[in-house]
This record gives C-alpha cells, structure tokens and sequence, in this order.
C-alpha cells in the first residue's frame, strides 16, 4: 500500500468501527479481495463467519441462486444453510485484544457480542496471488460499472518507477497487466487528436489534480484516471474526466502526467 498516492480511510489509513451487542457487519470481501487487519479493543466479544477464498466458487454460486448480488446487497448467511450447501466455513470469536487477519479474497461477516471498538486496515502482499486476484476483481469490477477504490494501476506504475521486486514473479505479473495500460495511454492520447483536443503537459496546469484522479462521468466503467485528464473550465458539474467522456469544445484541455518516452523507458528497464 506504499504505493498508493491517496488516502484511503480502512483501506491504507485505520478505520475504526464503534459496536454495540448484536451489531453486524453484513458479509463482504475486502477492496480488490486485498487481505485486513482487525483489532478488537474491547470490551467486549465479536463472532466471525468466514469463507477462505479457495471456497469463494461455492459461496458465489450461492449468492447468484439466491438472487444476492454482492455489489448492491447485502446478506447474512446462518450456519445450516453454508452446511446445507456444502460450502466450509470458519467460526471463532474475537475477544478484546485479539487481532485478525483476514486472507486475500474471504467472504466474511461479523457480529458484536457486546459494546466493542475494532480498529482495521488493509493489508496488500508485496506477492503475485495477491496482485492477480486484485487484477481480476479489478476487471469485474469495471464491467459491473462498479468503482474500483484502490488505485490498482497507478500503484503498478509506481511499482515500475521505483524498481520494486525487480526479478521476481510479482515483477513479471505487474509487467504483463501493464502492457494493457501501456497502450491505453497511447490510446487515450489519439483519442485526444481525433477529438481535437489539446494536450499540455501537467506540470503546467493551472487546476489543481489529485496524484490519483478519479473521472466524474458517474456512467464511466473505469473512473481512475492514469496519465491523461480532462479538464473542462467551465462544468462545475464534472470538471475532471476521462478523455472518452470529455465532451469537444473549446473548454476542455487534456493534461498529461508524463510522455510516453518516458512510460515506455520504464516499462522496458523493468524485468
């Protein structure tokens, strides 16, 4: 999460959650399946369900035949039906100072037994099971029109920039899922030309754009913005966009966050 350019309350800053007896946390998997940390402060007990992710198949069947769909529902499944359906299952109680760690990719949900505070975070292993799973719901997520929080390609570029893991497996995956993003930013920058519209470098902005931009179109599948932004002057509604949701005026300039000698430079010296 080091390479995250945002704050990202629960996810790389501490989330707290403030319970009283019987509150329950519906079931979930983390943003982009990444793994968490949870600390129970006290005083008292919660109860866990949880869904390791080499189950994840079983879980999700049973959520389509029950019309639950994860990204809009939300849903507590009670021990017979999980046995009923075969799908194995985790079952502890966390008492006041326990800490747990949630894997990549586990459904879970929990109960409070009592008044309790529980602190949490995610957690992103530096390791390739971790990356591709991110990957994936990375993709699924866009198809859903579902806004992906974690800045998952800025953080792979970051990764690049900066050497990480050079000569590993995660250094070969992160060199693979970027191919896709290299040519979009080629990409991005013709769909500028056909539209017409201009594009200057950022340093030169006079409009102040978050290290991790976010497109403001609400219909866009794909709302985190890389190295192109859209900015129109005049639309108070959605100043920053995507170049393919920018509309074509006069009104809209395309900033550029670095050349794309300089994307492919980087992209080569990492192996």
């Amino acid at each position: 999460m080091e390479y995250c350019d945002t704050s990202l309350p629960g996810i790389n800053e501490v989330q707290m959650y403030l319970k009283s007896p019987g509150g329950r946390t519906p079931g979930h998997v983390e943003n982009q399946v990444m793994a968490s940390i949870n600390l129970n402060i006290g005083p008292g007990d919660c109860t866990w369900i949880c869904i390791p992710m080499m189950h994840i198949a079983k879980i999700e069947k049973y959520l389509r035949d029950n019309s639950i769909f994860p990204y809009a529902s939300t849903f507590w499944i009670n021990e017979e039906d999980l046995k009923a359906n075969g799908i194995p299952y985790q079952k502890f109680v966390q008492k006041k100072g326990d800490l747990v760690y949630v894997g990549i990719g586990t459904y879970h949900w929990v109960q409070s037994n009592g008044y309790c505070a529980n602190v949490s975070w995610n957690v992103a292993q530096m390791d390739a099971v971790q990356l591709m799973a991110s990957a994936i719901i990375h993709d699924h997520n866009a198809e859903q029109r579902y806004t992906s929080i974690v800045p998952l390609v800025p953080m792979m570029w970051n990764m690049v920039m900066e050497g990480e893991s050079k000569g590993t497996e995660l250094a070969r995956i992160v060199k693979k899922l970027l191919v896709s993003s290299l040519a979009k930013c080629q990409i991005e920058l013709d769909t500028a030309t056909v539209k017409k519209i201009p594009v200057v470098p950022m340093a030169d902005s006079i409009y102040s754009i978050p290290q991790v931009a976010l497109c403001s179109r609400m219909t866009c599948p794909r709302p985190t913005l890389f190295n192109l932004v859209a900015v129109n002057k005049n639309d108070e509604a959605a100043p920053i966009t995507c170049i393919d949701c920018a509309h074509v005026n006069s009104d809209v300039t395309a900033y550029q966050r670095y050349s794309m000698n300089d994307l492919v430079e980087w992209f080569d010296a990492y192996h």
